[in-house]
């Protein structure tokens, strides 16, 4: 199913209940597709630390100023 963001910030938990579920939850804005809602199978970890070579992806601090 697509979902517009703006739906899809009031029915979240339908939402993450259909993803649970099998189904595939796209998230749209502006009716282009933004973002995927999947079930979370444990593995995920595993591969981002694999892909890194055994290091997490750092997360990006948006707030932080960037060095002068």
């Amino acid at each position: 199913m697509e979902v517009p963001i703006t739906v899809a910030k009031r029915r979240l938990s339908a939402l993450v209940a259909a993803a649970q579920r099998g189904e595939r939850v796209v998230i749209t804005k502006r009716g282009e597709p933004v973002a995927e809602l999947i079930a979370y199978t444990g593995r995920g970890r595993d591969v981002e630390e694999r892909r890194q070579g055994g290091q997490p992806r750092p997360v990006a601090n948006r707030r932080t100023p960037p060095d002068t």
